[in-house]
C-alpha cells in the first residue's frame, strides 16, 4: 500500500460519520475535504469555538451561534491568525467552514439523545448551526460597494425600505433520464432549476430529464429578500436618489425586520441576473448574501446592546454631560437651533422638545403603550422661515425624513403593498414609518388634501400604520415626532374672516397637535430694521448678535419669563454636538413625574376646560394633559435630569398659554380686531339666554328667536348660532328647531 493510499484511509478512518454529515450540511456537493489547508482550517475553527461556546442548548435553540467581531478576532489571534486574514478573501466558504465546526462542535457537547451516539444526531441537513458574526468593523457606505468586492465580507448599514414574503427554495431534487430511466440527485445555488445537461449512465446519451414527482431526496429553505436604503444623514449632496442594496436573508434571520428598521447586515457581495425570466443573460445586479444581521428595534427591546458606549466616545460623553451644569442651557440650545433665522424663540423651543420626546412606556401587563412622542404645526404667513426650521430640524435630528405635502401621496406617507412581478407582493414603507424613532417633517400642510390628513391619524395617536391589501394585512410601527409648517388658508392672516378660515383641518387631526405655533409677519420698522441687518450681515459673513426687544412672534419679550430665560444667554454650540446630545438625552435620560410637577400641570388643565373660549381654533380634550405631560418630560431631558422639577412644568405651561392665547380668534382677526370686546360680549349674552331658558325647562329654539330674544345684533348673533352648533352645543332637530345641550 502506497503513502497516500494509506493517508486517505487513516482520514477516512479519522473523520466519521459526525463530520462527513456536518460537512455535507454545508457542503452538498463535496465529500469531507481531502486537502490539508481545509481540514487545517476546520480544525483551527473547533479550536477557536470549544472556548467560545459554553452553551449548547441556547446555541440549538437559535440554530445560529451569534459572536462579536472583536471576540472571534481575539480568539484568532492566540491561534497565530487574524480575522482579516481568514475572511477577507473567498468569504462565504470560509463562513460555511466555520459552521461545520460549529455543528460538529455543539453535536459533541450536547448530551445523547435516547441513547443515540452524537454523531447520528445529524439527520442530512435539518441539525446544523450557521456563524453569525456581529457589529464587523469597519462598516462601508453604500457608495463603496463596487464589483472589486465581489466574494468579500462587507459590512453596512440601511433602513429597511421594502420586505419581500418568504418564499420556500428548492435546494436540490431527484431527476429521472427518460431513456435508461437512472436517476441523478442536482444541487441548486440558485433560484432557478435547471435540469441535468447528461446522463451520469456511460452508455446513455439521453439529455431528456423529467422531475420525479414524489422524489426521494429533496431539499428546502426559506429564503427572504430585504431592500436597504442608505441612511438619510450618510446621504451628501442634494438632489441625489439615495443608494439601495438587496439583501438576500438566510433562514436563521428571516422574519426578524419590518420596513423602516435600521439593521447592520454582514455579509458577501454577490452576483444575480437581472432578469429571472431568461436562463441566460449578460446583465448582472449586485446583491448582498447576508450571514448576520443586527435590528437596532430588537435590541434595544431585549436590552442587549449598550449603544451609549458605542456611539459616542468618551470624550464625547464628558463634554455633554457638563452641558446641562452650565447656566442656563435651555437659552444655549435654543440660539444652537437655526440661528440663521432671527427671533421665534418660544417656536424653536417648541421643536426642540419635539426633537427630544417625553419618556417611552412599553406594553404592560396588555395595556396599550403611551406615545412618547410630541407633535408640533407651524401656521404662518408666507417667508416667516417655517421652511427653514423645517430644514433645520432635520440636520440636528437624530433620525428625520423630510417631506413636501404638496408632493407627498397618500401610500408615500403611509405604507403600500406592490406587485415584485412574479405572483409575490413586498411591503414598502412610506415617511411616517421610515421616520420611526426619529421625526417626520411635513412642509406645506395645508396643499394635502383631506385624505391625505386622514392617513395622519392612526400614525399621530396610535404610533403604527395598518394595511390591509392584497391579502396582507399587517400594522407597522410608526413611532415618529411630526413637524409640519402650512400657511392660513387664504394665504395670509388678513385674508382669514373667522377662525375656522385660518386652519382648514378637521378637529382630530388638529388635537392630535401638541403645540400650534400662530406666527404673523407684522410690520415694525424697528423690527424690520433689525432683520435686515441681521441677513446682510449673515451674507457678508459677519456674525453679529442682536439684542432683540421685539420678535415675529411675541410682544414684549423681556415681560416673558420663560422668553426672558432664553434669551438671557445668546452661546451657542457647534451643530454636531446639538445632534448628539439630542441623541444622547433620548438614550441616557427618562425622567419620571414628580408630584409638584403634576400638579401645576393638573391645574392648568383644569383652568383651560373651565375657560375654553368660543372660537379659539384649538380643541380642549384630555389630550391637551397628555401632551403637557410629554412636554414636560422633554423639557426634563434637555438637561438630562431623572426627575421633573416644578419649574419644567411651569416652563411648560408657559408655553401651552402663549400658543393657546395666540389660537383664539380674535388675536388672528386684523379688520375686526377692534371689535373683538363688542362681539364675545354679544355671544356670551347669547349663551346666558340659552342657560336662562335652559333652567326653566325649555330647551328647544327657532334660530330666529334666539337671535331676537336675546336682544343681540342679528349678524353676531346669527354667527354666535352657527359657532354652538360646530361646537356640539345646539343640534339641529327637524323643522329647523336647535335643542341646547348645555355643553359649553
Amino acid at each position: 500500500m502506497s503513502f497516500v493510499q494509506s493517508l486517505k484511509q487513516y482520514r477516512a478512518e479519522q473523520k466519521g460519520p459526525l463530520k462527513n454529515k456536518a460537512w455535507k450540511s454545508f457542503f452538498p456537493e463535496e465529500d469531507y475535504p481531502e486537502a490539508a489547508a481545509e481540514e487545517n482550517k476546520l480544525k483551527l475553527f473547533c479550536t477557536v469555538f470549544r472556548e467560545a461556546v459554553t452553551d449548547a442548548s441556547k446555541t440549538w435553540a437559535r440554530r445560529a451561534f451569534v459572536i462579536e467581531h472583536g471576540e472571534i478576532d481575539t480568539l484568532l489571534r492566540k491561534q497565530k491568525t487574524t480575522f482579516e486574514t481568514l475572511f477577507l478573501e473567498n468569504a462565504e466558504r470560509t463562513y460555511k467552514t466555520a459552521s461545520v465546526a460549529l455543528t460538529i462542535l455543539c453535536n459533541e457537547k450536547t448530551p445523547e439523545i435516547k441513547g443515540a451516539p452524537a454523531e447520528e444526531k445529524i439527520p442530512g441537513e435539518t441539525r446544523k448551526i450557521s456563524l453569525q458574526i456581529i457589529n464587523v468593523l469597519p462598516s462601508i457606505s453604500f457608495d463603496e460597494i463596487k464589483v472589486k468586492n465581489l466574494s468579500r465580507l462587507v459590512s453596512i448599514c440601511g433602513t429597511v425600505v421594502r420586505v419581500s414574503s418568504i418564499r420556500i427554495e428548492t435546494t436540490k431534487t431527484t431527476f429521472v433520464c427518460t431513456k435508461c430511466l437512472e436517476k441523478c440527485v442536482v444541487h441548486y445555488k440558485t433560484p432557478k432549476m435547471i435540469p441535468p445537461k447528461k446522463c451520469p449512465t456511460p452508455r446513455c446519451t439521453s439529455r431528456q430529464f423529467q422531475q420525479e414527482e414524489q422524489p426521494a431526496v429533496v431539499g428546502y429553505r426559506p429564503v427572504q429578500e430585504i431592500t436597504l436604503q442608505e441612511v438619510f444623514d450618510s446621504v451628501h449632496g442634494g438632489g441625489r436618489i439615495p443608494r439601495t442594496m438587496v439583501v438576500a436573508l438566510g433562514e436563521e434571520n428571516i422574519a426578524n425586520t419590518v420596513p423602516g428598521d435600521i439593521v447592520w447586515v454582514a455579509g458577501v457581495i454577490e452576483t444575480q441576473d437581472a432578469h429571472e425570466t431568461f436562463a441566460c443573460t449578460k446583465t448582472q445586479e449586485l446583491r448582498l448574501q447576508a450571514f448576520s444581521l443586527v435590528n437596532s428595534a430588537v435590541t434595544e427591546e431585549r436590552g442587549e446592546t449598550k449603544e451609549t458606549e458605542k456611539t459616542f466616545s468618551a470624550e464625547e460623553i464628558s463634554v455633554m454631560e457638563q452641558l446641562p451644569k452650565k447656566e442656563n442651557t435651555l437659552g444655549t440650545l435654543v440660539a444652537s437651533f437655526s440661528p440663521g433665522i432671527f427671533g421665534h424663540e418660544l417656536v424653536k423651543m417648541g421643536m426642540l422638545l419635539a426633537l427630544f420626546g417625553g419618556t417611552s412606556r412599553h406594553k404592560i401587563d396588555g395595556k396599550p403603550a403611551v406615545r412618547a412622542e410630541s407633535h408640533i404645526l407651524m401656521v404662518g404667513d408666507p417667508g416667516i422661515g417655517k421652511s427653514q426650521l423645517l430644514l433645520s430640524a432635520s440636520h440636528i435630528a437624530p433620525r428625520s425624513v423630510y417631506v413636501c405635502g404638496n408632493g407627498a401621496s397618500t401610500a408615500g406617507l403611509t405604507v403600500t403593498v406592490n406587485s415584485s412581478g412574479h405572483g409575490e407582493y413586498a411591503i414598502e414603507a412610506g415617511a411616517l414609518v421610515l421616520g420611526d424613532k426619529g421625526v417626520c417633517l411635513i412642509d406645506e400642510f395645508d396643499k394635502m388634501n383631506d385624505e391625505r390628513h386622514c392617513s395622519l391619524l392612526e400614525a399621530m395617536e396610535q404610533q403604527s400604520v395598518s394595511v390591509a391589501k392584497a391579502g396582507i394585512a399587517c400594522t407597522l410601527p410608526a413611532r415618529t415626532a411630526v413637524i409640519a409648517a402650512a400657511n392660513p388658508a387664504k394665504g395670509d392672516y388678513s385674508a382669514a374672516r373667522k377662525g375656522k378660515d385660518v386652519l382648514r383641518l378637521n378637529r382630530a387631526l388638529l388635537s392630535r397637535f401638541d403645540l400650534v405655533f400662530f406666527m404673523r409677519d407684522k410690520p415694525c420698522a424697528k423690527h424690520d430694521k433689525t432683520l435686515s441687518e441681521h441677513i446682510i450681515n449673515r451674507r457678508r459673513g459677519i456674525n453679529k448678535k442682536h439684542k432683540l426687544e421685539d420678535t415675529l412672534t411675541q410682544k414684549n419679550t423681556e415681560a416673558g419669563t420663560l422668553v426672558a430665560k432664553i434669551k438671557k444667554n445668546t452661546d451657542t454650540i457647534d451643530p454636531c454636538l446639538l445632534k448628539k446630545y439630542i441623541s444622547y438625552s433620548r438614550q441616557k435620560a427618562h425622567p419620571e413625574m414628580t408630584k409638584e410637577a403634576a400638579d401645576v400641570l393638573l391645574e392648568h388643565y383644569l383652568q383651560m376646560r373651565a375657560n375654553v373660549r368660543y372660537g379659539a381654533v384649538l380643541p380642549v380634550t384630555i389630550r391637551q394633559l397628555e401632551s403637557l405631560i410629554r412636554l414636560t418630560e422633554a423639557r426634563a431631558k434637555m438637561e438630562l435630569r431623572t426627575k421633573v422639577t416644578e419649574q419644567d412644568a411651569r416652563d411648560i405651561v408657559e408655553l401651552a398659554t402663549k400658543c393657546e392665547e395666540d389660537s383664539f380668534v380674535g388675536g388672528l382677526e386684523t379688520e375686526e380686531g377692534k371689535k373683538k370686546t363688542t362681539k364675545t360680549k354679544q355671544r356670551q349674552k347669547v349663551i346666558a339666554f340659552l342657560r336662562h331658558e335652559n333652567a326653566r325647562g325649555k330647551i328647544e329654539h327657532r334660530r330666529e328667536d334666539i337671535v331676537r330674544m336675546a336682544g343681540v345684533d342679528e349678524h353676531v348673533g346669527q354667527e354666535a348660532v352657527e359657532m354652538l352648533i360646530e361646537c356640539g352645543a345646539l343640534i339641529m332637530r327637524g323643522g329647523g328647531v336647535l335643542k341646547f345641550t348645555d355643553f359649553c
